[in-house]
């Protein structure tokens, strides 16, 4: 169990950008229809 947490945290260590990437495009791809229709609001409302 010790060597498993040593090895994902170097792993996290060693890639966190392509990790952070990763979770920002889910997190986008997730939260798509209420972006778009923040945008949309904002778009009209100016």
């Amino acid at each position: 169990m010790t060597k498993l947490i040593t090895d994902l945290k170097q792993l996290i260590l060693n890639h966190w950008k392509p990790i952070l990437v990763i979770a920002v495009v889910v997190f986008m791809l997730s939260a798509y229809a209420d972006i778009k229709q923040g945008m949309v609001d904002g778009w009209l409302n100016k």
